[in-house]
């Protein structure tokens, strides 16, 4: 059976954020971020990245 790692982070969206800045911030990608969190269109408008 495979371990698996990793690491969770909850975050509270401060004024300014960007799927992008939170990604860097995280050390993550923009897809990952909204497919963990369900964001999909309409949800989501890709000039916010």
């Amino acid at each position: 059976m495979p371990i698996i790692t990793r690491k969770t982070f909850i975050y509270t969206v401060q004024q300014g954020d960007t799927v992008y800045s939170i990604a860097q911030r995280y050390q993550s990608s923009v897809q990952e971020i909204l497919r963990i969190n369900y964001l999909f269109p309409p949800v989501t408008d890709v000039g916010l990245y």
